[in-house]
C-alpha cells in the first residue's frame, strides 16, 4: 500500500512556499547570461593564453671541435710523465712514457742517431715523394729528420758520379753499441727492465751493425786501388812502347825511301845492261823486306793500342763492379735503416704517448707515475687552440618522441644540473644542426644527435655568468611551437573523434 503524505504535511509545505514566494523572472534570465559570459571569457582566455610545446633531451656542454681523447695502446704502467695538466703542448711533444721490457732512454739515443743518419746519407740518390708529417719528438724534444721512404730506388745516372756510401765510416763510429750478453744478463736499470734494446729493435740493429762492419772490411780488403794502379802502370808502359814503335816506323819510312831510290836506280842500270838482273832483283827484295818489317811494326803498335783499350776497359769494369758493390751495401743499409725506423716507430706508438696536435692538456686524476692504465679509459684530453676548439656548443641526443616537430633554428632552453634554474636561471640557444639519421643506443632506442649554438659567454636569464666546464650536463628543452590552450583542447577533441 503506497505511502501517501498526510494532510498535515501537505499543509505545512504549502505554507512554507507561500512564505518564500516564487523567484522573479529577471533573476532567471540574468543567471543564464552570467553563465554565458563566464563561458565566453573562459574561451577567450583559452585562446589568448599560449603554452609552448617542448621536446626535452639531455645535453652535454662541449666545444665545436671535440677534444682529442688520449688512450693507452694496451694495459700498461706509467713510467714517466713529462707534461703537466693544463700545460700547452705542440705537435710531437712527448706527454708520458709507459714501462717496457727495456729502458726507453737507449731507444731515445738510438732514435737520435738514426735521425742523423737519415738526414746525412745521400738523400739525393732517391726519388722523393710527399709523405705525411709523422715527426714526433721523444723526451727532451729531439727533432726528427725527414724519414727515408723510397729505399732502393736509385737514380742510375747519379749513381755513376756519387759514391752511395758517403758518410758510412763516420756513422759506423757513432752507431750505438750493442750490449754484450753478460751486460744483458746482469744489467737491470729500472726494476726488471733490461739495459739493452727490445728484441724488435735489437734484431735490425744487429743486422745493421754487421752490415756496416762488412762494408768496412770490404773497403780495407777489396784491393781496388792496387789493381787500378797496376793497370795504369801497364797502360803507361804500353803507351811508351807505342811511342817507340812509332819512332821505328818513322825511321823505316826514311829507310824505305832510300831503298826505293836504290831500287829505281838498279832497274835503270839493268835496262842499260850495266848490272845483272839478279842484282836488281836482290835490291828489290830488300825493299820489300823493309816494307814488311814496317808493317810488322805498325801491327805491333795496333796490338799495343788494343791492349791499352783492354786495360782501360778492365779498369772501368773494375770500378763499376766496385761501385755496384758499394751500391748494394747502400741498398742493404737503407733497407735495414727502414726496418729499424719501423721498429722504433712501433715501439714509440706503443710505449710513448705523443701529442698529435697543438692544444692544452688535461690529465685524469688517476694519471701518475707507476699507475696502471687501461686502453678502455682515457688518460686525458687534448683541447685544441684554434677557433673551433673555443666555440661552445651543447650536444643533444633527441628521443624519438617529438622529433618530427623539431626544425633548425628552434629556440632551446638549457637547464644545467650543476646550476639549478631556480637559483641561477636558464641559458638560451638555437638549434644549429640535426643529424638526418637516428642511431640506436645500447638499449635499442633510436636517438638523433643535434647541436645547439650558444653565445660566447654563458649568461643566464638572471644575468649570471656561468663558467665553461667541459661535459657539463643538463636538460635541454626545444621550443617547437607556442600553442594556445584552446588549440590543445581541439587536439584532444580531434584525437577522440579521428584516431582509433
Amino acid at each position: 500500500m503506497p505511502n501517501n503524505p498526510s494532510p498535515s504535511t501537505l499543509y505545512r509545505d504549502a505554507a512554507i512556499q507561500d512564505m518564500m514566494g516564487s523567484p522573479p523572472g529577471w533573476l532567471l534570465h540574468s543567471g543564464l547570461t552570467a553563465i554565458a559570459v563566464v563561458f565566453i571569457v573562459a574561451l577567450g582566455l583559452a585562446a589568448l593564453i599560449r603554452y609552448p610545446e617542448k621536446v626535452e633531451a639531455p645535453f652535454l656542454l662541449q666545444t665545436e671541435k671535440i677534444p682529442l681523447a688520449l688512450h693507452a695502446g694496451a694495459m700498461n704502467v706509467i713510467d714517466t710523465v713529462f707534461a703537466t695538466s693544463g700545460a700547452p703542448v705542440t705537435p710531437g711533444d712527448t706527454l708520458l712514457v709507459f714501462q717496457s721490457e727495456a729502458d726507453w732512454r737507449p731507444v731515445r739515443d738510438l732514435d737520435r742517431w738514426l735521425t742523423t743518419v737519415e738526414q746525412d746519407l745521400s738523400p739525393e740518390l732517391f726519388q722523393e715523394t710527399p709523405s705525411q708529417p709523422s715527426a714526433s719528438r721523444l723526451p727532451t724534444a729531439v727533432p726528427r729528420g725527414r724519414a727515408i721512404e723510397n729505399f732502393g730506388r736509385f737514380n742510375e745516372k747519379r749513381l755513376m758520379s756519387v759514391d752511395p756510401t758517403t758518410g758510412l765510416q763516420s756513422h759506423l763510429q757513432r752507431l750505438p753499441r750493442l750490449p754484450s750478453p753478460s751486460e744483458r744478463g746482469r744489467g737491470r736499470g729500472l726494476g726488471s727492465r733490461s739495459c739493452g734494446f727490445p728484441s724488435t729493435i735489437q734484431t735490425p740493429l744487429t743486422t745493421l751493425n754487421t752490415l756496416l762492419n762488412a762494408h768496412q772490411t770490404y773497403l780495407q780488403t777489396n784491393g781496388l786501388t792496387a789493381e787500378i794502379t797496376a793497370y795504369e802502370r801497364e797502360i803507361a808502359d804500353a803507351q811508351r812502347l807505342s811511342q817507340s814503335l812509332n819512332r821505328q816506323v818513322d825511321l823505316y819510312e826514311q829507310e824505305l825511301d832510300y831503298q826505293q831510290r836504290q831500287t829505281d836506280r838498279m832497274q835503270g842500270l839493268e835496262q842499260e845492261g850495266i848490272v845483272s838482273t839478279q842484282d836488281a832483283e836482290q835490291v828489290a827484295a830488300q825493299t820489300i823486306a823493309a816494307r814488311r818489317q814496317r808493317e810488322v811494326l805498325v801491327s805491333s803498335d795496333i796490338q799495343n793500342q788494343l791492349r791499352v783499350q783492354q786495360l782501360r776497359q778492365q779498369i772501368l769494369q773494375r770500378k763499376l763492379a766496385h761501385r755496384e758493390q758499394l751500391a748494394d751495401f747502400d741498398r742493404q743499409l737503407r733497407t735495414q735503416l727502414k726496418l729499424l725506423r719501423t721498429a722504433l716507430t712501433e715501439y714509440r706508438d706503443r710505449y710513448f704517448l705523443i701529442a698529435r696536435e697543438a692544444g692544452t692538456l688535461t690529465w685524469q686524476p688517476t694519471v701518475r707515475e707507476q699507475a696502471t692504465v687501461s686502453p678502455s679509459e682515457p688518460l686525458g684530453f687534448l683541447r685544441g687552440d684554434d677557433g673551433d676548439a673555443k666555440t661552445m656548443v651543447a650536444r643533444l641526443q633527441l628521443p624519438s618522441l617529438g622529433q618530427g616537430k623539431i626544425e633548425l633554428g628552434d629556440r632551446v632552453i638549457l637547464d644545467f644540473a650543476a646550476y639549478p634554474s631556480r637559483e641561477y636561471g636558464q641559458v638560451e640557444g638555437s638549434l644549429r644542426t640535426l643529424d638526418p639519421i637516428a642511431l640506436p643506443d645500447q638499449q635499442g632506442n633510436y636517438l638523433r644527435l643535434a647541436t645547439v649554438a650558444l653565445p660566447d659567454t654563458l649568461v643566464t636569464s638572471y644575468g649570471k655568468t656561468l663558467p665553461f666546464q667541459y661535459n657539463l650536463a643538463g636538460t635541454a628543452r626545444i621550443i617547437t611551437a607556442d600553442r594556445s590552450l584552446l588549440a590543445r583542447l581541439f587536439d584532444q577533441f580531434l584525437n577522440l573523434t579521428k584516431n582509433t
